[in-house]
């Protein structure tokens, strides 16, 4: 695609005198001129951003845009791409229809999916619905999503279709696509921990759940599964590959084999699962680049290998193109069985423009290939955008094409240069080459690690320290040795031959876990980073992308992006208290900057997030142990920025609150006020953290701002609004 471009051209002036203000600016501009008429090419690289800023916006707005505005929106995309058809257009305009197309996509989505959501909690409920969803957490509870939901006593207008049940304990065989009672409780979609982080309503409600619960008893199967369902089919087959996994290889290999090769990982231990993800080895577990290129890649190899046996196909036959399809089936296969996930989907696709580009004799890797799946993933599933995994998985990508690039133009003139013979060469050659592949694989960690640190930081407050070394000396195993056997074992399994292969990938897996093990338990690979604020987050990553994407020296400018990003990370204030959703807990800032807690064990996941979003890495234990608290039987004190506190649990009886608060100038208590402490100029009770959810408080002098999870999320379709539960009963119903 061309572009005109009006700086392009320097301007016919007549020349000015060098070192004056004139001729600097003179010199900037044909610098700019130059710098953009670099990019001439690369304007439609910047449509995947383009597209994601719009569905931001459209995420980030306080209120639902009324359908309106996205059809505004799709008309001036397609008004802008017809004009850009019609002729040369410049860039902005370009950007501006993908920043439009993103905004309806995300729009189009939501009201395709309208997505209905409890308002309230049930109690006990009966409720009938046939089972979409199956799988294992640990070895004694089971997570299961059903759709076609009844609910007994409750209005069907107030009723979720869709809801996501864990069931404790032993449960009978269950099985996709079977209609089952139970008796459960059931809560609506939950706020977020803290004002401003990950929604995992929103999650809920794009996955099309309304309402998440436990079941109270075993559930009664009422229907066995009908129809041929294509996906409960294969999710079936994915379950007794799993078990015939677990059979040959017993123990906690065998979960981990199981989730290389299907992607469940309900049985994985938790002790694996924890040291990959410090030890920076985490994405082993996830089915995407690396496991699609190996599959894929090896059954290309294989393919193409066994047909030039036979010298007629390899002379008379387009054998190239016959082994392609079979490894882009291969990956199909794979694709299925591995339940698609974002970055899975994202390996698929660049895999089938892969080997179409090698059938077309076109470069097989590059950025362009990479944006098209990335503008195809954001149309189909816009709310993508949000998730770790779209962000972990393409900015890895990016950063590693780019590099790539950069590094075989670099070698390109190198080559150019020529070569001294002599009798020596190859051995030369033979260490050039082996040295060569060293660093490459350390230095596609190393870019890997920090185009994916970003995203990781933000979701997850964690940054391995020791990623390279980890992954240096693992994924050798995994490519040579774990996938090698993993895909044998899936080739010999339906003659019932799998065991040997399996056991070979165990001995992989055992060596992945111990280096995993080994390099969690090294200093500082535990060390938690505190979540940076938005505007830092997208500063940095507009330099990232500025570095990726742009071409030329200028590109440099990027990394001015990212040091003003790690500025306004410094600049940020955290709150001074916070209140969890139900009161479980209150936590207060304490002189040493650090955040501490009533001596109550209460709320511990709570507690535990909270730390890790302060970048803390104190255990539960240790953070209870902190001083600031002074509590009795009854009530928790504490003195934050010279404001006295009070904290009322939820076991204190509603009419000794009055006696309790004293001189306190905030009471913070787990159970309705009413009209109790009314000399405390601020009150939060039971019912403002049930209508607000947790509460984040900045005091400043005389004055303090209360921070809602709910102001945060604003009025949106996945923002339940809570109504007493007497509201969505049936009225046909007996009252509790």
């Amino acid at each position: 695609m061309d572009f005109e471009l009006a700086w392009e051209r320097p301007p016919e002036a007549p020349p000015v005198a060098h070192g004056t203000i004139a001729g600097l600016a003179a010199a900037l501009r044909r610098q700019l001129a130059s710098a953009f008429a670099a990019q001439r090419q690369c304007w439609p690289l910047w449509v995947p951003v383009a597209l994601a800023a719009g569905v931001a916006v459209y995420f980030a707005m306080p209120v639902e845009p009324h359908g309106l505005f996205a059809a505004l929106a799709a008309t001036l995309a397609v008004a802008i791409v017809v004009q850009i058809r019609r002729g040369a257009c410049k860039p902005a305009f370009l950007l501006l229809a993908a920043c439009a197309a993103g905004f309806a996509a995300a729009k189009a989505r939501t009201l395709w999916l309208d997505t209905a959501v409890l308002a309230a909690p049930t109690g006990d409920v009966v409720l009938t619905g046939r089972i979409v969803g199956l799988a294992p957490i640990g070895e004694r509870s089971l997570r299961l999503v059903l759709d076609d939901v009844q609910l007994e006593a409750i209005e069907p207008n107030r009723a979720p279709r869709r809801v996501e049940l864990r069931m404790p304990g032993p449960a009978p065989r269950l099985s996709r696509g079977a209609t089952i009672r139970v008796h459960a409780l059931l809560y609506p979609l939950a706020p977020p921990l803290l004002p401003g982080t990950y929604d995992h309503a929103r999650t809920l409600w794009f996955a099309g759940i309304g309402a998440t619960g436990r079941a109270l008893r075993r559930p009664d199967i009422i229907a066995a599964p009908t129809g041929p369902a294509l996906a409960d089919r294969i999710d079936d087959l994915r379950d007794a590959i799993g078990a015939r996994i677990r059979a040959a290889l017993p123990g906690p290999m065998g979960a981990f084999a199981e989730a290389q090769i299907t992607g469940e990982r309900g049985h994985l231990p938790r002790g694996i699962n924890d040291a990959l993800q410090v030890s920076g080895l985490a994405h082993i577990l996830s089915i995407s680049g690396l496991h699609m290129a190996l599959v894929a890649g090896g059954v290309f190899t294989v393919l193409r290998a066994l047909l030039a046996l036979s010298p007629w196909l390899a002379l008379t036959r387009p054998i190239k193109a016959w082994a392609a399809v079979g490894a882009l089936l291969a990956a199909a296969i794979y694709l299925a069985l591995s339940g698609g996930g974002v970055a899975t989907w994202r390996s698929a696709i660049m895999i089938v423009m892969l080997f179409a580009a090698v059938l077309l004799e076109r470069p097989a890797l590059s950025l362009h290939n990479l944006v098209a799946t990335a503008a195809l993933l954001i149309v189909m599933s816009p709310e993508a955008v949000l998730s770790a995994s779209f962000q972990m998985s393409f900015l890895a990508v990016m950063g590693l094409i780019s590099a790539h690039e950069a590094w075989s133009g670099w070698r390109a003139s190198r080559d150019r240069e020529g070569d001294d013979g002599g009798k020596v060469r190859w051995t030369r050659l033979v260490f050039r080459r082996l040295l060569a592949a060293a660093l490459a694989m350390t230095a596609t960690t190393l870019v890997a690690s920090l185009c994916s640190g970003l995203p990781a930081v933000y979701h997850f407050n964690r940054l391995s320290a020791y990623a390279v070394i980890a992954n240096a000396l693992a994924l050798p195993v995994v490519s040579l040795l774990v996938m090698p056997a993993a895909l044998a074992a899936m080739v010999a399994m339906p003659f019932g031959l799998e065991f040997l292969p399996l056991q070979l990938m165990g001995f992989g897996l055992a060596a992945v876990a111990r280096i995993a093990a080994t390099i969690a338990a090294l200093p500082g690979a535990r060390t938690a980073i505190a979540s940076p604020p938005l505007p830092a987050m997208m500063a940095m990553t507009a330099g990232l992308l500025f570095l990726c994407l742009w071409r030329g020296w200028t590109r440099l400018l990027g990394l001015v992006a990212i040091l003003a990003g790690i500025g306004l990370a410094g600049l940020h204030s955290e709150p001074d208290i916070l209140v969890e959703r139900r009161g479980a807990t209150v936590a207060i800032r304490a002189e040493d900057g650090r955040l501490a807690f009533p001596l109550q064990r209460k709320a511990r996941f709570t507690v535990e997030k909270w730390l890790l979003h302060e970048g803390d890495s104190a255990t539960f234990k240790e953070a209870l142990e902190r001083s600031g608290w002074s509590c009795t039987a009854t009530a928790c004190r504490a003195v934050v920025k010279g404001r006295r506190l009070v904290f009322l649990p939820s076991d204190l009886a509603a009419g000794a609150a009055s006696a309790l608060c004293g001189d306190a100038e905030i009471v913070i208590a787990a159970v309705p006020l009413r009209g109790a402490c009314r000399g405390a100029r601020l009150r939060i009770d039971r019912f403002d953290l049930w209508r607000k959810g947790p509460l984040a408080i900045y005091l400043d002098g005389d004055r303090w701002r209360v921070v809602s999870a709910r102001d945060e999320q604003g009025q949106r379709p996945w923002v339940v609004h809570p109504v007493p539960r007497a509201s969505i009963r049936s009225a046909a119903a007996p009252r509790p």
